[in-house]
């Protein structure tokens, strides 16, 4: 692989003589077959050659290159290189490419001095294990509760031991108040709910108060409060209008975009879908909720799977995944997260000159709900298409649902004169 990206002898002799020579030929394989473009590796290859070189300068062994290796690289010998060329001294381009090639050092080189992990670390461990294990809470809420919990700790014991008998219903009134000026509504309520789950779990354990639970101030969020942001029937054409069928990655974010707005998807829900759970023969497709845990049967529009057909048949790369939705950029072939889909409307967006509009993935989500209770669909049904547990999350819907709302709307009274 090395003499198909290096054409030159003399090149090939002067990469044969580094003392990093077995690395850059594991290194050009690594990103050739994760689909890196031939001229970023003939643009990383000088990089990791510059640092062999600096190593043998400073008798320093393969074996032992390491994060703090390369650290050294870059803070002390690249500031003051006056190296023969090759070599590159734009240290935020050394450093992609060494941390490229840190991917086929032995794992032991990887692993710099590890740190020891600090009180607060530990106590999310356990705190993690409690609502895995006690709560049967989803993987995402788990991250939101664990986020704000350690924010919490830190700002009250930052690194030292935690001492439960130490929280007090005042310094949690204080931290609850000084985020709340800094955070959105929706932040300061996961802020209170996290707070409370984390309390809980200190009685569960015996370590503290129950009293701490009710010190956690409430925040007055009213849930029908405000209306749902909708797009229009002009401004969904428009948007569709915008995708690139005839490239691969445009047909897979057409597919993206359909199962947003025909099935009312969340993004998450459709990083996750896989290849078995489209049933083709009856035309329905199995949906796997992470937040409520459960999955649900949906049909499968004609238009969405036609679309998902096409991308399938014609744009999505070969891949040993079983995930319906791949990654065209690096690392090719592996499957799209959450950050993808949202990318992917968000451009969609941008080229319709929809951006005012955009307020991530949930609008389509809102306008299909809004748009089948318009219709005349029970909001018992729309729960179970959206996928919520409970049919108080759906009656937000009735605040849009405006034919209905103008049978029930008082005349106007005339003025008699």
């Amino acid at each position: 692989m090395l003499e198909y990206y290096l054409k030159r002898p003399h090149v090939q002799a002067r990469i044969k003589a580094n003392v990093l020579c077995k690395q850059i030929r594991k290194l050009i394989c690594y990103m050739h077959d994760r689909g890196y473009q031939p001229g970023t590796i003939l643009l990383y290859i000088p990089k990791v050659e510059h640092f062999g070189m600096w190593l043998k300068a400073n008798g320093i062994k393969v074996s032992s290159v390491n994060k703090d290796t390369i650290n050294s690289f870059l803070n002390e010998h690249l500031p003051n290189c006056h190296c023969n060329s090759p070599c590159s001294r734009k240290q935020r381009d050394v450093l992609t490419a060494l941390n490229c090639l840190l991917y086929v050092l032995p794992l032991q080189n990887q692993k710099s001095k590890k740190t020891d992990i600090t009180p607060v670390e530990k106590e999310m461990d356990r705190f993690r294990a409690y609502m895995k294990d006690v709560c049967g809470l989803s993987s995402s809420t788990i991250r939101y509760y664990v986020r704000y919990t350690t924010g919490f700790l830190k700002d009250t014991f930052g690194n030292d031991q935690i001492k439960y008998q130490n929280i007090t219903p005042c310094q949690i009134l204080k931290y609850v108040s000084k985020k709340a000026k800094q955070y959105k509504l929706s932040s300061t309520g996961n802020l209170i709910s996290s707070l409370r789950c984390y309390f809980r779990f200190l009685q569960f354990k015996g370590r503290g108060s129950h009293n701490l639970i009710y010190a956690v101030p409430t925040i007055p969020d009213w849930r029908l409060a405000t209306i749902p942001k909708t797009m229009t029937k002009e401004q969904l054409s428009k948007f569709l209008a915008f995708f690139n069928h005839k490239t691969p990655c445009g047909s897979r974010d057409y597919a993206i975009a359909l199962c947003l707005l025909e099935l009312g998807l969340r993004a998450s829900e459709v990083k996750d879908l896989l290849l078995d759970d489209i049933d083709w023969k009856n035309s329905t497709i199995n949906i796997r909720t992470s937040k409520t845990l459960k999955s649900r049967i949906l049909p499968l529009p004609f238009r969405l799977g036609k679309a998902l057909a096409f991308y399938l048949k014609n744009g999505r790369p070969k891949t040993d995944s079983r995930n319906v939705f791949i990654k065209h950029s690096i690392p090719k072939g592996k499957p799209v997260t959450i950050s993808t889909v949202r990318g992917a409307i968000y451009c969609a967006h941008r080229r319709a000159g929809l951006l005012d509009q955009f307020t991530g993935t949930h609008i389509f989500r809102h306008t299909l709900a809004t748009t089948m209770h318009q219709k005349g669909v029970t909001l018992k049904e729309v729960a179970d298409i959206l996928g919520h547990k409970c049919i108080d999350t759906t009656t937000i819907y009735t605040k849009v649902n405006l034919p209905m709302l103008a049978k029930v709307a008082l005349p106007w009274p005339e003025v008699q004169s």
